[in-house]
């Protein structure tokens, strides 16, 4: 079922349910029909409870989901990933629905406060008021307006309003950055309710908010100030709830700040200082809850603060250990793997230390802007990717261990990559790398992936391959960067110049394999997905059909590289008909031997260059296939223009 016509079926389902006010058999199996959401809204429906608003906020939300395929798509992954629980747990079709619109993250957090803050409410025109500003959740400014009418409405209610109200409604405040309100509803309701421990913890909250706002602005007396007053209010909150921890940990990474920032400005007494008492609070935070990961991590970041980069790799792994999905502590793990590396010696050690910098860093790039997930700042992210680049050079040259496969990438910084977009490049390349070891391909050294706006009208090409200096990637024009084949031709070809046997690695590929180069690169896209149509949807200077019958007589294989774009549909055709013949399993390792053969030979001609894979291959299959397929090999070459 396409998205058009699940579109068509929920808009038909919503208008039913809002004209008859009931959920009939009819449009029950309508919605059923749908994969997986249909009938999620069926039983949601079932936990409605029965009012008169019921069915308006049912069609509401079937609406809504229908505005946007990746709406729906987002509701129905979070269904397949929690089902009967998101129903079990009575959640609101509202917060669902705030959860799955793809809608910045700060307006998700307000809406999902303030929806927090509805469920508490008794008072019934304070609530509806609240309803309203989640529903104006996009409009700062409206939202904003009303919520102070609710508040209003809080104030008047005088004995009947309750403390975990105003509580949520500082939370509110805070999560729109609006400190002075929030400040005033969580004191109002501490005031209410004394030993309110989360009410003291907003109010921590607010003044590590305003302390990170001042080493922003490098005011770090004021800062040091806030701190302390967020430290008090810690102390008290921990007196009536001694086992939340995350507060604690929060200020511990205030401290760490703040050290930091006394660091570079030369006051080392004051930095050490804050940084005794970051690691206090880590250390407390442990003794109650020895498996919180944060802590850990905090630990982990002073122990590179300080140059111990081995007490930062034990406490960082220990976070990661125990949440894999930490972001910060996957970057940190990086960082301190390849800043020890650089302090060893020893080629080897250094070498595999080196390795699991990589490694971490390549977790990093899987996790850093997902949905659902914080995002390293720019500062970070540029940190992470030049010790990268320190670590790549550092590698360029050794053998890497076999566990090192060649479906190693990572992702240059580029404002084209999205997430979606990355985890699909990932996940080809993947695939494809998996296909490459199955016919024999040895393992390669990572490569970048830069996304690129406007680069066939910059540079005349939609995707390459590129060397800078010690610096390998793949680079493809944004607009199309969804075609799979334009990302894996490129990949090929570095696949192709690493393809040499272990230990002559060093050795480049001659130049008078260019234009086999690009047809072999064009070609194992195309057997690997089985089909012949080279990116079909790009451009047709792109585009080539390797099921033709071309010859080789009519490519100058001593011309110049230029004619590459020859090249492919004439080399592609000589292997898919290969392929056609003799299978994709035997011609794709043959032609990967015949390759490699190639690539170690000093004697190669442009000129003479037919004849020689002509009889490399030949000679390849004698040798591995007992000659069984040399007879359809030599009736494909020679109708082809090939001589040997």
């Amino acid at each position: 079922m396409n998205w058009r016509q699940i579109q068509d079926k929920l808009q038909a389902a919503a208008k039913h349910i809002r004209q008859s006010k009931i959920l009939d058999a009819a449009t029950a199996a309508l919605l059923e029909e749908i994969p997986v959401v249909g009938g999620f809204l069926c039983r949601s429906w079932d936990s409605l409870s029965a009012d008169e608003e019921s069915p308006e906020k049912m069609a509401s939300f079937i609406d809504a989901i229908a505005e946007q395929e990746k709406t729906f798509n987002n509701l129905r992954q979070l269904v397949e990933a929690q089902g009967e629980q998101l129903i079990g747990q009575g959640r609101q079709l509202g917060e669902i629905l705030v959860s799955v619109v793809d809608t910045s993250d700060d307006v998700k957090v307000i809406k999902q406060q303030i929806f927090r803050l509805v469920e508490t409410l008794r008072i019934p025109s304070a609530k509806a008021a609240f309803e309203v500003a989640a529903a104006m959740g996009e409009d700062y400014r409206q939202s904003s307006d009303r919520i102070r009418q609710a508040e209003m409405v809080l104030s008047q209610a005088g004995a009947e309003a309750e403390a975990h109200s105003y509580y949520q409604l500082g939370m509110v405040y805070l999560s729109m950055g609006d400190f002075e309100h929030a400040e005033a509803s969580l004191l109002k309701a501490v005031d209410m309710e004394p030993n309110l421990a989360d009410g003291l913890i907003g109010l921590a909250m607010i003044y590590q908010r305003r302390a990170t706002e001042h080493l922003r602005e490098d005011n770090y007396g004021l800062a040091e100030d806030a701190v302390m007053k967020s430290e008090g209010y810690v102390k008290s909150a921990m007196i009536h709830d001694p086992t939340d921890m995350g507060i604690q940990v929060h200020l511990g990474y205030l401290y760490k700040d703040l050290a930091q920032c006394y660091a570079g400005t030369a006051k080392v007494v004051k930095a050490q200082k804050a940084a005794d008492k970051a690691w206090k609070c880590f250390e407390t935070a442990l003794k109650i809850k020895p498996k919180n990961a944060s802590a850990h991590n905090g630990l982990g970041s002073l122990c590179i603060i300080k140059g111990d980069y081995s007490g930062a790799i034990e406490h960082c792994g220990k976070a990661v250990e125990l949440m894999p999905s930490n972001l910060f502590a996957q970057y940190d793990l990086a960082l301190a793997y390849c800043a020890q590396a650089m302090g060893i010696q020893e080629k080897r050690e250094r070498t595999e230390t080196m390795l699991k910098g990589v490694e971490a860093y390549q977790k990093v790039l899987e996790l850093d802007g997902t949905p659902g997930q914080d995002s390293l700042p720019p500062q970070a992210r540029q940190r992470i990717h030049e010790m990268y680049q320190q670590a790549m050079a550092q590698l360029s040259g050794p053998v890497l261990p076999s566990h090192f496969s060649s479906g190693s990438i990572y992702f240059m910084p580029s404002s084209a990559l999205t997430p979606d977009l990355q985890r699909n490049i990932e996940r080809a390349i993947s695939t494809f790398s998996e296909y490459l070891q199955a016919i024999g391909a040895a393992s390669v050294t990572p490569v970048g992936i830069k996304i690129t706006h406007n680069l066939r009208k910059n540079q005349g090409t939609i995707a390459c391959y590129r060397i800078d200096g010690t610096t390998h990637f793949v680079e493809v024009d944004a607009q199309f960067a969804d075609e799979q084949d334009l990302v894996l031709r490129p990949y090929m070809h570095h696949v192709l110049n690493h393809i040499l046997e272990e230990g002559d690695r060093t050795r480049k590929v001659p130049s008078s394999l260019d234009l086999l180069e690009s047809g072999l690169a064009a070609y194992f896209p195309c057997s690997f997905k089985g089909n012949p149509h080279f990116a079909p949807s790009v451009p047709r200077s792109e585009y080539w059909n390797l099921k033709n019958d071309n010859k080789i007589t009519d490519l100058d294989l001593a011309g110049p590289y230029a004619k590459f774009r020859e090249a492919i549909p004439i080399w592609g055709g000589v292997f898919w008909e290969l392929r056609d013949t003799i299978g994709q399993d035997t011609a794709d390792k043959l032609l990967l031997k015949t390759w490699v053969v190639l690539v170690s030979r000093n004697d190669l001609a442009r000129e003479k260059l037919a004849s020689q894979f002509a009889s490399a291959l030949l000679d390849i299959d004698t040798k591995d296939e007992a000659g069984q397929n040399s007879a359809q090999i030599k009736r494909i070459l020679t109708n082809r223009g090939f001589q040997r």
